[in-house]
This record gives structure tokens, C-alpha cells and sequence, in this order.
């Protein structure tokens, strides 16, 4: 599945509120649970989503990594 790179915009209600780079009116609500562990407010997440539409991998990015998209 493709890749889709999100800015981590705040955590609100229990969920993580989610903006896609370059599609600013486009928001993804995600359980908090899911990223409070290991990202925070402000940062660049890569998320590969399954066949069905269920997170299957998330990474916080890197500056240097951010640099090469």
C-alpha cells in the first residue's frame, strides 16, 4: 500500500488529530492510543495503511529523511 505523509496536529478527545501534507482540509482522526507512545504535536509521520484502510505502519520522520521527500 502507498505511503502517506501526515503532520501530527494535536492530540483532542482521545484522538490523535492528523493533517495530510499538501491537502491541508484533509484530516485523519486516529485513536490517541495508537501514537501517544512515540509522537508528538508537530511531528511528520509516514503512515502505510492496509488493504482495508487500518494503519499497518507508522513512522515519526526524521529531519534528514524529510530533506530527501
Amino acid at each position: 500500500m502507498p505511503t502517506t505523509i501526515f503532520t501530527l496536529d494535536r492530540y483532542e478527545g482521545g484522538y490523535a488529530i492528523l493533517i495530510e501534507e499538501g491537502v491541508e482540509s484533509n484530516q485523519l482522526l486516529v485513536l490517541q492510543e495508537r501514537l501517544i507512545e512515540f509522537a508528538e504535536a508537530g511531528d511528520v509521520l509516514s503512515i502505510e495503511f492496509d488493504v482495508i484502510g487500518n494503519l499497518s505502519q507508522v513512522k515519526v520522520l526524521k529531519k534528514r529523511e524529510l530533506e530527501e521527500l
